[in-house]
């Protein structure tokens, strides 16, 4: 939906449009002004653009006036205007202001339509190059797109009357007021180069870092030596403003050369800063020297060098051949990066052993040197230890030299923990002998899984263990094969050898080999219960290990089998002595219910005398002596009445109590539990009138008469073997044995019972 303000702009930009097809059909003359401050590429552009005062009062009712109009509602918001009419004609100034040159370049991004603009700029009025060069890739006109743009989409021309404009604008030149000197170009577009030739050969920048903390700095510039006398004493005189009080420079000259070098020494990273903006004569140095990591190597302290020259001042815009080199004393410079604006990459930079070297033509760069010093590793542990079958512990331990920094245990730690390795524990000791323990448990499957994710080498990595196991093997041989490659480890800690062991308690080992590159090596250890342990180097490794162990599931197989046997052994002797009548079956095992009568009458026999078993005596029943009647009680005296107070004499004679005649007790009373009234001396009554307490027998129950056993007289001629011959048919043989059995032994043992009785 349109709003009032589009419809407005629309019907400006038309009005403005028929202003310039009717009343504006001659030619607009342009000029362009550019004020310039070298130093910060700030200023202004100002572009005259001329009209004719009486065709425009003419064509157009109101005049300037309403012309105005028309350009506050079409200017964008980068240019400013102004007018003033002189000699009949109407001079309008579009004024487009900056702070730099990249404020320079963002608003002619929207002034232009669809063109990226460019623009190079060098000056100089330095030892080292004098002139200016001053480039743009568009002229004055285009920055007017946006009128255009306004008469071509309205449709406002015709096919006899089109509209240019390269033939609209008439464009009369350029003038370049830059530091109080003035330059000028023909056209609308700005290109001067005046001057600007440097005398300068090359530049070598060297930096070392001292073991004390400062950084020592020299800068060595090389001219021809044909330059002239008088630039030669600019140079010079540069010199003595720019070096620093704690810094010196020298010359040198050479067939064909003259050598400055400048050398100074700066306590920090921000004073080599400083002393760098004064020598190279621009703001735009930065440098900087921090501490950092390095992913790729986590066993190295590392530092980074980062630092911004621009060398415009040498080469006047121009490249200059630059040499940059840096050394240190606490540690080895690895790499330096350049970014001269199309983003990070590698130098080439080469080591000579002591300092690391980079060279190239840069206008202005950006290096970036990485400095390592290695933790030294006193030795590397990879062990291998079996607690069972298929079951392993990976123990990998790096020790690194005492003193080795905290930070540089903690990024080993995390170097490996990002891996993300299954059953993996990673741990830290930071004490005398600084070390970090990598534990990976499992099986043989898990223990290969997560090394390949710690140190790569799928292909080479293997683990396997086997025995000829049996349940009654005593001594199992064993076989276990353990391939690997830790190459990425040993290039990591900077090492090229480390120890193996392997153990496994309760296995003794015999023999072992070592597969290392396809070379096989062999050896016996001499303790066959110590672990197996030697130095092997870095590479792809085999090791075969063969020993035994004794085999506890072998003995604990034999003691139950020989626990089974004897069991069923002794299973099947009780079983004959029960069938045989030797042993009884104990009465708590029994079946308690009666069992049914049979149908004929068992015939019962006396029992011999000589088996009889004696019957206790009955115990003697207790007697029970009379109760005494109680004596009668005087009731009829109340104790509510005050009783008489006795005559008391004091002088009586107390004759003795005789002692009481002791009792013979014939039988046992229980005693009387009921309540004992107590009376006062005076009130107690005359032992006469003591009613004696009543004793308590409880009843004895009469034990149950036995029903009498149904004797049946055998005849006259029934013999003993004509009772087992009837025993035998009635089935009772066994329990008729095994009865007179018991009976004999009660019988015997209570003769010896007699016996000892006898001889006491």
């Amino acid at each position: 939906m349109a709003t009032a303000k589009t419809h407005k702009f629309k019907l400006a930009a038309l009005m403005f449009g028929v202003l310039l097809l009717l009343v504006l059909t001659g030619c607009a003359n342009m000029s362009t002004t550019i004020e310039l401050d070298g130093d910060k590429f700030s200023g202004t552009r100002v572009m005259d653009v001329t009209f004719d005062v009486d065709e425009l009062t003419t064509r157009l009712p109101g005049g300037l006036s309403e012309l105005d109009g028309l350009i506050d509602t079409a200017i964008p918001n980068e240019l400013k205007y102004s007018h003033e009419v002189e000699n009949d004609k109407a001079v309008y100034k579009f004024t487009l202001s900056f702070d730099s040159k990249q404020d320079y370049i963002n608003k002619l991004k929207n002034l232009l339509s669809g063109k990226a603009p460019e623009v190079t700029f060098s000056y100089s009025t330095g030892a080292f190059t004098r002139g200016v060069t001053y480039n743009e890739n568009f002229e004055s006109r285009e920055l007017f797109s946006w009128l255009d743009k306004v008469i071509t989409e309205n449709k406002l021309t015709t096919t006899s009357q089109n509209y240019s404009s390269e033939s609209f604008w008439t464009q009369t030149g350029v003038k370049l007021n830059l530091d109080g000197e003035e330059y000028t170009c023909d056209g609308g577009k700005v290109e001067i180069s005046s001057g600007g030739q440097s005398v300068v050969s090359s530049i070598k920048i060297s930096t070392a870092f001292r073991a004390s903390g400062d950084i020592e700095r020299s800068m060595q510039i090389t001219v021809p030596s044909t330059v002239e006398k008088n630039q030669l004493n600019l140079i010079e005189g540069y010199l003595n403003d720019a070096v620093p009080d704690s810094g010196r420079w020298s010359k040198r000259t050479r067939s064909s050369s003259i050598i400055y070098t400048v050398e100074f020494t700066a306590g920090s990273a921000a004073k080599l800063q400083t002393y760098m903006e004064k020598l190279m004569h621009s703001d735009e140095v930065a440098l900087s020297f921090d501490n950092t990591q390095d992913s790729s190597q986590p066993l190295a302290e590392c530092s980074e060098l980062n630092e911004s020259l621009d060398f415009s001042y040498f080469g006047g815009g121009n490249s200059v051949s630059v040499t940059y080199e840096v050394s240190s004393e606490l540690s080895s410079p690895y790499q330096i990066n350049i970014d001269s604006g199309d983003g990070n990459k590698d130098s080439g930079a080469v080591s000579d052993g002591s300092k690391l070297v980079c060279s190239g033509s840069f206008s202005s760069i950006k290096f970036n040197t990485v400095l390592r010093k290695m933790a030294k590793v006193e030795c590397i542990d990879y062990n291998l230890i079996q607690t069972g079958d298929n079951k392993f512990i990976r123990e990998i331990i790096i020790t690194l030299a005492e003193g080795t920094a905290p930070t540089v245990l903690d990024s080993l730690s995390n170097y490996y923990s990002e891996k993300n390795a299954a059953n993996t524990d990673i741990s830290v000791e930071n004490s005398s002998t600084p070390t970090v323990k990598i534990y990976i448990t499992g099986s043989a499957k898990k223990i290969v899984a997560a090394e390949t994710a710690l140190f790569g080498g799928v292909g080479a990595r293997a683990l396997g263990y086997d025995k000829n196991w049996g349940i009654f093997t005593y001594h199992p041989k064993t076989n276990l094969m353990d391939s690997y490659d830790i190459s990425s480890l040993v290039s990591l800690a900077n090492v090229s050898s480390y120890i193996y062991t392997y153990s496994c308690e309760g296995n003794t080992i015999t023999t072992v080999t070592c597969t290392v590159n396809g070379e096989q090596i062999s050896r016996n250890l001499k303790n066959e219960e110590e672990a197996v342990g030697f130095s092997i180097a870095n590479g792809i490794q085999t090791i075969t290990i063969q020993g035994y162990y004794f085999n506890g599931w072998a003995v604990f197989f034999t003691v139950i089998f020989a626990l089974i046997l004897v069991a069923l052994i002794g299973l099947a002797v009780l079983v004959y002595l029960y069938k045989t009548g030797r042993i009884d079956i104990p009465d708590r095992f029994k079946n308690r219910e009666p069992e049914p009568e049979p149908e004929t009458q068992p015939i019962y026999t006396p029992i011999p005398e000589q088996y009889r078993i004696p019957e206790p005596e009955p115990e003697p029943e207790p007697i029970a002596l009379p109760m005494p009647e109680p004596a009668p009680r005087d009731l009829t005296e109340s104790f509510d009445d005050e009783p008489e107070e006795p005559d008391i004499d004091f002088n009586i004679a107390i004759e003795p109590e005789p002692e009481p005649e002791p009792i013979q007790v014939q039988q046992y009373i229980p005693p009387n539990m009921e309540p004992v009234i107590s009376y006062p001396e005076r009130y107690r009554p005359p032992e006469q009138f003591v009613e004696p307490e009543p004793s308590y027998t409880p009843p004895v129950p009469e034990p149950e008469p036995e029903p009498e056993p149904v004797v049946r007289e055998a005849p006259s001629d029934y013999t003993d073997q004509d009772m087992i011959d009837d025993l035998d048919a009635l089935g009772l043989l066994g329990e008729y044995t095994r009865r007179v059995h018991k009976v004999k032994v009660k019988v015997r043992k209570m003769r010896v019972e007699v016996d000892d009785d006898d001889d006491e």
